[in-house]
């Protein structure tokens, strides 16, 4: 977490106050103790992170589904190991604190950088010690986070080689909820344009499957990037699926061991044509569950190509 910010230049101080730490991500903020198949989706999320060709790697679900308690757990972990590197979780109920815009996204990330790495903060004081980056702060998003993260991090790409096995990361839950459909767009191509950022750097992004993030990341796989992804909206409706033949097949395996002789021959058509019809209704109910949540749609399958 960005309790102080480390940059104490004249010149940068204010980015300093605009990032305010309590943009970051906490660790001692409590956790909601995710269920047994988000714990399985963040040990997937970690695994994806630490392969080099990942920059990217998407959590993708309805509201309500676990990314944000998934996200921050993972963060926590990262914590823990010393290579979280930066975070940043959007709440559009937060107005007025800068979590329900992008118009500070830019300088927190830059300050917990500068938190997290001396030689990051080295670089960026230099930089904005130069007249022209005197009123950055008023500058447009693009132009900030090119001036603040993505310019002092090109004189480092020897110290962050991947090259050394060493890994950082940079955790962003709540996309949707940084404003209106556009402001998101606006989100997306910032985050995007993290991938200029050293390769040693993977970007969890936790959000739901909004048209304009699609987009994104299918822009992102046409530059040769590989995007994948976890979607919990299908992933709980598979498990749900799953439940409810479970469910269906035990109480008519029940039923046929509590039947004997010609019961069995005599009831056993009626039997398996009402457990058909329920379990068909069943199989629709998750159909047209599936399909508002988007899991019938050609990105559902989260795989590196559209």
């Amino acid at each position: 977490m960005l309790m102080d910010c480390p940059i104490t230049d004249s010149s940068s101080r204010d980015i300093q106050t605009q990032a305010s730490p309590s943009r970051a991500y906490s660790c001692r903020k409590q956790i909601r103790v995710p269920t047994h198949t988000q714990e399985r989706v963040r040990e997937s999320l970690l695994r994806l992170l630490n392969e080099a060709e990942n920059r990217f790697v998407w959590l993708r679900g309805s509201p309500g589904t676990g990314k944000t308690a998934i996200s921050m757990s993972i963060a926590s972990t990262l914590k823990e190991q010393g290579t979280l590197a930066a975070s940043f979780f959007w709440d559009k109920n937060r107005t007025g604190t800068g979590l329900d815009s992008i118009e500070l996204f830019p300088s927190t990330l830059a300050c917990q950088l500068a938190s997290f790495n001396e030689d990051f903060k080295l670089s960026l004081i230099r930089r904005l010690r130069q007249s022209d980056m005197m009123f950055v702060q008023d500058a447009p998003p693009e132009k900030q986070i090119n001036t603040l993260m993505i310019e002092p991090m090109r004189d480092l790409k020897d110290i962050f080689s991947s090259g050394k096995d060493q890994r950082f990361f940079i955790i962003l839950d709540g996309l949707d909820e940084c404003g209106d459909q556009e402001t998101l767009r606006s989100l997306v191509r910032l985050v995007v344009s993290l991938e200029e950022l050293p390769s040693a750097f993977s970007v969890l992004v936790s959000c739901r499957p909004e048209p304009g993030v699609i987009s994104a990341w299918s822009t992102a796989r046409n530059k040769g990037h590989v995007v994948p992804c976890e979607d919990l909206d299908r992933i709980m409706n598979d498990e749900g699926f799953y439940t409810v033949r479970r469910m269906v097949e035990d109480g008519l395996q029940h039923v046929i061991n509590n039947l004997h002789g010609d019961q069995r021959s005599g009831n056993s058509m009626i039997l398996f044509g009402l457990v058909g019809g329920y379990l068909l209704l069943r199989l629709s109910e998750f159909a047209i569950s599936a399909c508002r949540h988007g899991v019938a749609a050609p990105y559902s399958r989260c795989s590196g190509s559209s």
